[in-house]
This record gives structure tokens, C-alpha cells and sequence, in this order.
């Protein structure tokens, strides 16, 4: 007899942890569409959070052999003294080990997921068929209605909770007569409803699911085509149904999305059970027995990875918008999490602010050196021409020097060359931006004696009137009717 292994198998650990950060994940989105009263939206996001739960609480249940068949005893408690030495007392507890041994078999549990897993294979596609609906709706021009009435909203809803609730309910109903067992429980997918392979369940349990998807397929077509006749017109039409391109288009991509894995996977259920052929039906057969039934599936059933991959589109679709970042905004201020980033971000412009003022002191040390050059020849800071204030805006420019003539190119060469050979460093143009205003004034009034030395001694007005630095990006200018000398 070959005793169930007690090692867990390691995707169980993957798809236990990817389950429940979906279910995570989803939640925001779920809070969002609740303050909108998107009613389709809710029920879709509920189902999946629901599921991806129960997927993720049956891999930690039963992750591995042992926990479905039950727990072996240890050869190893009999070795050390309990035993009678012939190995009898080992062989006598190998023999009265029974099936679902020491474990949980899902009693209660299994029994209601076994219900909920046979109403969302209906609950899914008729909810994507009610949300494409609703959105090639928005795009029917021959049926706009800009302010409908409560009777219309009334039969709205009431058609949209019989599509989403009232059908699944009936799957759950007409499950229990095609249902030969309690349920099926396998390795790490855990609890699985069981159908009895005839014609009566291929109607009540496999065909629904599949015929609701070709009609939310239907729907996707139809808002594509839609989507494109009317890809002129869709700013004014969305206009009159209250939203933006953003967040009509997220849902259309999401529910053509996720009805294109829907319907292969309806095919897929549906093609498994007929391989097993279809049997007569008999009630009396088919509800002979009621007993669990355990199976070692070492994989994941594909339903459970749609689940998953459902998830992380929603959120990707509804989590990661500027709706959900507000949300996700407002909760941190709640929370007091936004006290502690704007401390970090003060802190952050604290210490940007600081390393530019020690780069600006750092530029300033050429003209200080200058000042104290001047200083020692003779000249003051009162022999200097005024300047105008009015030119400052002009001064502090960074401007690239261009050609105006051939005249105001040998100027400029001149004024270069004076600095050159009295020994002065360029001044930075980031330096005289970033400095103070009055350091700023200070340095206008240097360069202005500077100009004014070159147009004594070149005896050009046109000079004295219009000198640039170069390529050291600061520019005076003086004014109509200013002596600049």
C-alpha cells in the first residue's frame, strides 16, 4: 500500500500566495465601484475576490497528498522504543489507517463552495454580457436617452439583476439533480463540484456558461465596430453619457479581455465531460451514493489560474488609475501616512535648496577676485556709472551671443581679451543667476566700468551702448538716451 507523501508540492505555495494578493489588490477597485454604484461592476469584482479567496484558502488546506488522504503514521515514532521489535506495532497501525486520516475532508466547507464554483460558471459571463451591453449602449446613436425617467431605470436594473442573479441561482438550483456525489477534493485546487455525465447536466450545468459568453462575445463585437464608425464622433457622445475616453475604454478593453478567455474555457469544461461519453439519466443511480471523493491532482485546474489572471487585470485596470490614486490619497491621509511624506519631501527640497547655495557661493569666488584687483589699482565702488534697474531682467538673461555686425564681433573679441590679460575669471552664468539680488547689482555695476574703459579707449559709442560678454551668457544693455560711460 502506498502511504500518501506529507511533502508539499511547491506550486501550491505560488498559486496560495498569487490568490491572495489578488484578493488584496482587488479590494480598492471594489471600494471604488461601490461609491459609484456601478452595480454590474460590483458583482463582477466580488465574484473574482470571492473566488481567488477560496482558491488561495483551499492551496493552505490541503497543499500536498497527506492532507487529502490523511496523515500516515511516522515509522520513526516506532523505532524509538514503540515498538515490540519485530515490527508488529508499525504493521498493526499501517493496516488501521483509514482514508482522510487526521486531516480535514471539507465537510461543510466544500459543500458550499461546491455551489458557488457551479454559480459562477454562469455569474461571470452574464455579468460581462450586461457590462458590454451597457457600454455599446453608450455608443447607439438611433437610442440616446440624455435623462432617462425612473420607470426606465427601474426596468434597467431590474433587467440587469435578472441576468446577473437570477441565472446563476438556477445553476445552483438544477446542480443538485445532476449531482452524483457530496463533492470532489483534489491537491491543492481543493473543493470541485461533481456532475453526473448525461444529457440532462450537459443543458442545466455546461452549456449555459457557454452560450451567455458567445452573447457577451456578440456584445464585444458589436462596441468594437461601434468604436470605430463612430471614433470621430465618440468625444461628443461620451460627453452626453457623463464620462471620459479613459474610463469607457478601461471596462471595454477589460470585459473583451476577459470574455475572450471565457469562452475557450466553457468549451474546454464542456469538451472534458463529453470525452467520458453521456449516460442515460436515472435519479435513483445518480443519487445511489454521497460520498467524498478525493483525488491527487498534483496541478492546478486551469478555472483556478483564470481567476487569478482576472484579477490582475482589474487591477491593472481600476487599480492603477488617477481615480484609484486618489483613493489610495485619501486613505494615507486618514491613516496619517501623508504627515510623514510631506516631512520627507520638505526634507528632500531642504537639502536641494542647500547644495545650490553652496554651488553659488563657490561660482562667486571670480568676482570677488576681481573686486579685489580693482580695489588695489585705485578705482571705488562710487566712481562707477549707475545703472538702471530696468535693465536687470535683461542682465540676468542667459542669451547666446549672436552676430549683429562685423563691428560688434571686433568689440566683443576686444572685451574678452581685456579680461584675458588683466587676469579675471570668467564670471558663470549659473552662478550670476542663482546669486542674490544684491550681489547681482554689485556685479552689473563691474561689468558696466568694464564696458565703459573699452569705449574710452576705443572711442566707440555703439560700444559703450550694446556689450556682450561672449560666451559667458550675461548681456548689458543701456537705454535710449543713457551714458553707458
Amino acid at each position: 500500500m502506498d502511504l500518501p507523501s506529507t511533502s508539499i508540492y511547491p506550486h501550491a505555495i505560488l498559486f496560495a500566495t498569487l490568490s491572495l494578493l489578488t484578493t488584496l489588490l482587488n479590494i480598492p477597485p471594489l471600494i471604488w465601484h461601490i461609491s459609484k454604484r456601478n452595480h454590474a461592476f460590483i458583482v463582477l469584482i466580488a465574484w473574482i475576490i470571492l473566488l481567488n479567496f477560496l482558491s488561495f484558502l483551499n492551496a493552505v488546506l490541503w497543499p500536498s497528498q497527506a492532507s487529502v488522504f490523511g496523515f500516515p503514521p511516522d515509522p520513526s515514532t516506532y523505532a524509538n522504543g514503540n515498538n515490540d521489535g519485530n515490527g508488529n506495532e508499525l504493521a498493526k497501525a499501517l493496516e488501521q489507517f483509514k482514508i482522510g486520516q487526521g486531516t480535514y475532508d471539507g465537510t461543510g466547507l466544500c459543500d458550499v463552495q461546491a455551489k458557488l464554483i457551479i454559480s459562477s460558471y454562469t455569474a461571470l459571463p452574464s455579468t460581462l454580457l450586461i457590462i458590454l451591453r451597457n457600454l455599446s449602449q453608450v455608443l447607439n446613436t438611433d437610442r440616446i436617452n440624455l435623462s432617462p425617467t425612473r420607470a426606465q431605470k427601474l426596468r434597467k436594473f431590474a433587467l440587469e439583476a435578472a441576468v446577473i442573479w437570477t441565472i446563476p441561482l438556477l445553476s445552483m438550483l438544477f446542480h443538485y439533480i445532476v449531482q452524483p456525489s457530496r463533492f470532489f477534493l483534489f491537491t491543492i485546487s481543493g473543493c470541485n463540484p461533481s456532475a453526473y455525465p448525461s444529457v440532462l447536466a450537459l443543458v442545466l450545468i455546461y452549456l449555459p456558461p457557454l452560450l451567455l459568453g458567445l452573447i457577451a462575445g456578440f456584445y464585444a463585437t458589436l462596441l468594437l465596430w461601434r468604436i470605430y464608425k463612430y471614433r470621430r464622433d465618440m468625444a461628443g457622445l461620451l460627453a452626453n453619457a457623463n464620462t471620459s475616453k479613459s474610463r469607457f475604454l478601461r471596462p471595454v478593453i477589460l470585459g473583451c479581455l476577459c470574455i475572450a478567455a471565457l469562452i475557450p474555457l466553457s468549451g474546454y469544461m464542456l469538451a472534458q465531460n463529453l470525452k467520458f461519453g453521456l449516460l442515460l439519466f436515472h435519479w435513483g443511480e445518480v443519487h445511489s451514493q454521497w460520498e467524498i471523493m478525493r483525488v491527487d491532482l498534483s496541478t492546478v485546474l486551469p478555472d483556478r489560474w483564470v481567476r487569478v489572471g482576472a484579477g490582475l487585470l482589474i487591477f491593472l485596470f481600476f487599480g492603477l488609475g488617477e481615480d484609484a490614486r486618489a483613493l489610495y490619497r485619501n486613505w494615507m491621509s486618514r491613516l496619517g501616512v501623508m504627515r510623514w511624506v510631506d516631512r520627507l519631501r520638505r526634507r528632500t527640497h531642504t537639502r536641494v535648496a542647500s547644495t545650490t547655495s553652496s554651488s553659488v557661493g563657490t561660482g562667486s569666488t571670480s568676482g570677488r577676485k576681481w573686486f579685489k584687483m580693482h580695489k588695489t589699482s585705485g578705482s571705488t565702488v562710487s566712481d562707477l556709472p549707475t545703472i538702471s534697474t530696468t535693465t536687470t531682467s535683461t542682465i540676468l538673461t542667459d542669451t547666446t551671443p549672436t552676430t549683429k555686425s562685423s563691428k560688434f564681433s571686433k568689440g566683443n573679441h576686444k572685451i574678452r581679451d581685456s579680461l584675458a590679460s588683466s587676469g579675471l575669471e570668467p564670471l558663470s552664468p549659473r552662478s550670476t543667476i542663482s546669486s542674490a539680488s544684491t550681489f547681482a547689482t554689485t556685479m552689473l555695476e563691474r561689468l558696466s566700468r568694464i564696458s565703459g574703459d573699452f569705449a574710452k579707449s576705443s572711442g566707440n559709442e555703439d560700444a559703450s551702448r550694446d556689450v556682450h560678454t561672449g560666451g559667458y551668457g550675461i548681456g548689458v544693455q543701456g537705454r535710449e538716451g543713457h551714458d553707458a560711460v
